[in-house]
């Protein structure tokens, strides 16, 4: 399962509000420094967390996508449904015969409208389609939902989460096995115990060090980071 990567370069961090945001991660962590885990992100924090992935998905990472690449990242979940204005974004799930019509369809953010709605500037359509956030997945919002900490699988991204011993499925990282692309990063799936035919398939999404966490802050820490809380046997069987 080959990835795909990013890290925020010091140009797209030189930038006016990405340096505003950037400023208010640096003084969260200044201030929550002695504490572990999603403690250290108070939503302040974690907004501008937020922000600056859509900004740098929709600056850096989109333009440089081809339109199958892009296609292939964009059909995959987004937990989170926040657009912010100018992110890059598709339509699903609309239910009028107007809508349907929309849906599968790509754009940009480009207002902010009432309620939780966005407009939405679709390539081809002279006006701006009026969008609820439900409706709307995002490039950056996808990333949150999906990147492990070494990058974005396509495949890996779509397997469910089960905590430490709790999984069935170990991942390691490699370089170099595909003579074709030989500093591609690739993530080998190795069984952890004894799988019958039929049975789900889960990956642990948190690093090794998060692993021997109580249950309350495992569960905190992936809902800051993936939108979801953890009902993994592990997590059932444990009080708190």
């Amino acid at each position: 399962m080959s990835r795909f990567g990013f890290a925020y370069d010091e140009e797209f961090r030189a930038q006016p509000d990405a340096q505003r945001l950037w400023a208010v991660i640096q003084r969260g962590s200044q201030r929550h420094s002695m504490k572990t885990g999603a403690d250290q992100y108070p939503p302040d924090v974690a907004a501008a967390m937020d922000s600056l992935m859509d900004l740098y998905a929709s600056r850096r990472i989109a333009p440089g996508l081809d339109r199958k690449v892009k296609a292939r990242i964009m059909a995959l979940q987004d937990s989170f449904r926040k657009p912010i204005v100018g992110a890059v974004a598709i339509i699903e799930g609309l239910k009028s015969s107007a809508g349907q019509a929309l849906n599968g369809l790509d754009g940009v953010v480009v207002s902010r409208e009432d309620g939780d709605r966005f407009g939405v500037k679709v390539e081809g359509i002279e006006d701006s389609k009026s969008i609820r956030a439900n409706n709307l997945k995002t490039l950056g919002g996808i990333m949150r939902t999906n990147m492990f900490e070494e990058g974005l699988y396509e495949v890996l991204s779509r397997f469910n989460h089960a905590c430490s011993e709790a999984r069935n499925l170990k991942k390691n990282e490699v370089v170099g096995i595909d003579p074709q692309a030989p500093k591609q990063t690739h993530s080998l799936l190795f069984a952890t115990k004894s799988i019958d035919a039929g049975q789900e398939l889960f990956v642990d999404y948190t690093p090794e060090e998060s692993q021997s966490l109580g249950v309350a802050a495992r569960r905190k820490n992936l809902q800051l980071k993936f939108g979801f809380t953890c009902e993994c046997a592990k997590c059932q069987a444990e009080p708190g």
